[in-house]
């Protein structure tokens, strides 16, 4: 937290809770009260985003679905409209890769089907932002996507804000559900398996500031924990008999040996939910920071409790909920994989092997190359791009999906050799810069890519081109100064005095202390004069101190 939010705080502790059953605490309500503060700023701020809003994983998720409906079509009548429900939406940013690559999919497959996607977040900010976002605005228009307010803990049912429709009395059509980093930071219990039994772990808040808001929270980070165990009686403590059921087998597969055991009852609750609204007609598609091998839990120790990634989150516990499912007469795809963000797959319609063209995709695809390998490899990019070759950063950017995270950070780099590339890899590469400018999302956070983008047509001698991008970036990032400044020396360069002057002085606005921007519109005002002043008078100082120590040398 930065030192301005910390003034006027007294640095005393406040209490917030004593050590309570961990699915009882007050931490969930908090955590839910931050996201509806925040809005979209808990991104720009503190949440870590690119790995679930990036064209890839939107691209690979598209996939899946895809072959899904294919299955499904086969299942239903060809009237059916499948409704796909994101969960936890926040910025937007996935949604709209994956409807990007879901109707190029559909299109390419020549598919008789139709589908509806939802946008949903339990803070209106977000769905707000994602209803007025200009880049998801052609999906409204073509009616393939909607929006919802939807709290997974609590909400039984989903409203279109669109459509007006609510699913429960008007839709009642099969349900796919998609998430990322949702289930990992809502409701758990968290049992420790040691002596073979269970022992509850209990957990207490505190804040470091005695005003610590719980209505308007803001800076997570400021809670502190305190726990406690206590032993417990499985058939006492939950109510639910499948639960029971999965928790003794564990005792069993775990005999002598000690785990740690997040029981992501929120989850649990809202499959039984949906299962229940939609008649078992759904599947789920999730992502989240998980293990879905129990022997996973039985290596980890203390440190595994909680951790902080701009919220609070635990290890979500897929092979549980694959047992789970499968007692409600539903099948699991559980990842081979040991990622730290891991996929799977969950139906409450049908077992796996009746969706064989989704099954092979899930293996084939996202097992091979998913999200966590697809980030690792951008991470060792971010490192190693200075060196790429032509190919390199053509192959990058295709495995990337063409996603402009990806761009920007061989930005510098494309710039350096662009001009030395055979005639074959500059085809290539110009096919690949249109693309990676149709992904950009309009996101006022992050890499300015039509910035990025206008600097390498300015540098290729295209200041049409350029000129455009700039124009875009302009939109895109009203609050950054780079654009209008941009624009403003390709006007000044055609010798267009007044659109330059416009320009800068709307760079100007932004950045008041930016003394190059003072200075030019002095310039193209006519005052030349007083613009030359500052700078001479710098030059005059470096000049006499460059005098002051030949003479202190001489002596």
């Amino acid at each position: 937290m930065s030192q301005s939010a910390v003034e006027g705080k007294s640095r005393d502790s406040k209490l917030i809770e004593n050590p309570i059953r961990f699915s009882q605490s007050k931490l969930w309500d908090l955590q839910k009260n931050y996201f509806n503060t925040m809005g979209i700023q808990a991104w720009e701020k503190d949440i870590p985003y690119y790995i679930t809003n990036n064209a890839f994983i939107g691209h690979h998720y598209a996939y899946l679905v895809g072959q899904l409906l294919i299955d499904w079509s086969k299942k239903y009548p060809k009237n059916t409209c499948f409704h796909i429900l994101e969960l936890g939406c926040g910025i937007g940013k996935f949604g709209f890769y994956f409807l990007k690559s879901l109707m190029e999919f559909i299109e390419r497959q020549n598919i008789d089907v139709s589908f509806c996607y939802i946008m949903s977040d339990l803070s209106e900010k977000n769905v707000e932002f994602c209803r007025n976002n200009s880049s998801l605005a052609e999906y409204v228009q073509k009616g393939v996507l909607d929006f919802a307010i939807f709290d997974v803990e609590t909400d039984t049912d989903i409203f279109l804000k669109n459509a007006q429709k609510s699913y429960s009395q008007d839709i009642k059509e099969p349900l796919i559900v998609v998430s990322n980093y949702i289930f990992d930071c809502i409701r758990h219990d968290f049992l420790n398996f040691k002596d073979n039994q269970y022992v509850s772990l209990n957990l207490g808040l505190k804040s470091r500031f005695k005003n610590f808001d719980t209505k308007e929270v803001k800076y997570l980070n400021e809670l502190r924990f305190d726990y406690s165990f206590e032993a417990i009686n499985l058939d006492e403590y939950f109510e639910d008999k499948h639960l029971r059921d999965i928790l003794n087998e564990y005792k069993t597969v775990l005999r002598d040996k000690t785990a740690l055991m997040p029981i992501p009852i929120a989850a649990i609750n809202f499959f039984n939910n949906i299962n229940t609204l939609t008649n078992h007609n759904v599947a789920f598609l999730m992502g989240d920071k998980g293990a879905s091998k129990l022997e996973v839990f039985a290596a980890l120790d203390e440190k595994y409790r909680m951790t902080y990634e701009g919220c609070y989150t635990l290890l979500f516990n897929f092979h549980l909920m694959g047992e789970y499912v499968k007692r409600l007469g539903g099948d699991a795809l559980l990842s081979e994989n040991n990622n730290d963000f891991q996929v799977c797959m969950y139906s409450l319609n049908s077992q796996f092997d009746e969706l064989p063209n989704v099954k092979l995709a899930f293996v084939e695809h996202m097992e091979s190359l998913g999200p966590h390998e697809y980030v690792s490899f951008f991470d060792q990019s971010v490192q190693n791009a200075y060196r790429y070759s032509a190919k390199a950063i053509i192959t990058f950017l295709r495995m990337s999906r063409w996603d402009p995270d990806a761009y920007a950070i061989i930005h510098d780099r494309l710039c350096e050799i662009i001009k030395a590339m055979t005639l074959y890899e500059r085809i290539n590469i110009d096919l690949d810069l249109k693309k990676i400018e149709k992904n950009i999302y309009n996101l006022a956070m992050g890499f300015d890519v039509y910035n990025l983008l206008g600097l390498l047509y300015l540098h290729l001698g295209d200041d049409d081109k350029a000129l455009e991008l700039f124009k875009k970036s302009t939109q895109a990032f009203h609050n950054s100064g780079a654009g209008f400044v941009n624009c403003a020396l390709i006007y000044e360069k055609r010798k267009e005095s007044d659109n330059a002057l416009d320009y800068y002085k709307k760079a100007y606005t932004i950045n008041k202390s930016d003394p190059y921007v003072k200075r030019k519109m002095l310039m193209l005002q006519g005052n030349a004069l007083p613009a030359m002043i500052g700078p001479l008078f710098r030059l005059s100082l470096v000049v006499v101190g460059i005098v002051a120590v030949i003479y202190l040398l001489a002596k």
